[in-house]
């Protein structure tokens, strides 16, 4: 223990004199949460959208007045419907609504009246989730448009469906409370894998890693004095990214920290043994640098992160199953946003333990072959 423990204090006294690393673990993951948590937003605001109301009647515009209500829609008229293309070619909107002529007439007669909606679908993402907002603002409006065409016709209204819906887990539909706590998987993988992989290479590069061999260190007591900074420096980072996380960004957490630390210390598991095995095939820290990243970004992408897996290929799904970022943020979201315990997330967390498991013994196998 005391070879460990030596080890460990030569690891930290390293890291301190290295400001880059430092940076990385101290200021880069607050830094990227904050960019990326804002950046990365599916919520619709302040869509230029364009309306013809060709009917110019107390109906059509009530209709609009409904767009209008929140920020999600800022509303720019034209003067002709001809004028709704043009502003769609001209980026002047993302969303046109053209209200024809004899809009009221068609409600008072109980007669369905139609509307036109054009949408810019360049960005597909943008356009879907912008044109299922204003398809459930136009429903509603129009919907209650027509109890009122009726009343005020006497004609007997339609004993239909009374439609309630009520959101659990995120009643105000914000992608910032789905997103956020996510970008914690991001920066842990990041950060651990680079280090880790670059710490090791660095001591081949320079020269010192036989140094260390021949020391009476065994070769468990190297990997693990390797592992331990940079393992706790996570964690500490961790911490304080969940602080941001409830404080910052107001994100509510409905189950316990202590869960989401749980599953971190399983994610880490993951990450370090991958900085593991790519410290044993870069020969420099710039190979080492650009193999992380080659492994991170499609296993980020392949995770869920961003992308619903459901929506991925039939034939890629299977393989998401292999990718430890995806089990953790299950697990987390559940945590943040579900309120799920312990029983709730033991099928992640053991999938976790499993690949960071044999992750970590084959980084440490092929390490040591290398060694001898």
């Amino acid at each position: 223990m005391d070879r460990l423990r030596t080890m460990v204090v030569k690891e930290f006294q390293q890291l301190r004199r290295d400001r880059r690393t430092m940076m990385m673990f101290t200021m880069s993951p607050v830094l990227q949460l904050i960019v990326v948590g804002y950046a990365v937003s599916n919520d619709v605001r302040h869509v230029p959208t364009g309306v013809y109301d060709g009917d110019r009647s107390q109906r059509s515009r009530a209709l609009v007045r409904a767009i209008q209500v929140g920020d999600q829609f800022v509303v720019r008229y034209a003067a002709s419907p001809r004028d709704l293309p043009r502003m769609l070619d001209r980026r002047e909107a993302e969303v046109t609504l053209e209200i024809p002529a004899g809009f009221s007439r068609r409600l008072l007669r109980g007669e369905t009246a139609p509307l036109q909606v054009l949408v810019d679908g360049s960005d597909s993402t943008s356009a879907t989730l912008a044109a299922q907002y204003l398809g459930a603002l136009l429903q509603a409006s129009s919907a209650n448009l027509a109890v009122e065409a009726r009343r005020l016709a006497r004609a007997p209204a339609a004993r239909g469906v009374d439609l309630q819906p009520r959101v659990w887990f995120n009643p105000q539909l914000l992608s910032l409370h789905f997103m956020v706590p996510a970008v914690l998987a991001l920066v842990l993988a990041v950060t651990t894998t680079i280090a880790t992989s670059l710490s090791i290479v660095r001591e081949r590069e320079v020269g010192t890693l036989e140094q260390l061999v021949v020391t009476p260190l065994k070769s468990w007591e190297l990997l693990a004095g390797k592992m331990i900074p940079p393992a706790l420096l996570a964690l500490a980072d961790a911490a304080l990214i969940l602080l941001v996380i409830r404080y910052w960004f107001r994100v509510p957490m409905l189950g316990s920290p202590a869960l989401v630390m749980l599953c971190v210390v399983g994610l880490m598991l993951n990450t370090l043994g991958t900085g593991l095995m790519i410290s044993t095939i870069s020969r420099t820290q710039q190979q080492a640098q650009l193999t992380a990243f080659l492994l991170i970004n499609p296993a980020i992408l392949l995770s869920g992160f961003i992308f619903p897996i459901a929506n991925m290929p039939r034939l890629i799904q299977p393989f998401t199953w292999l990718i430890a970022a995806r089990h953790f943020l299950e697990a987390e979201r559940g945590v943040f946003l579900r309120g799920f315990g312990l029983a709730d997330i033991l099928p992640q967390l053991g999938a976790l333990l499993l690949l960071g498991g044999l992750t970590f013994l084959l980084g440490v196998l092929r390490f040591r072959k290398q060694l001898d």
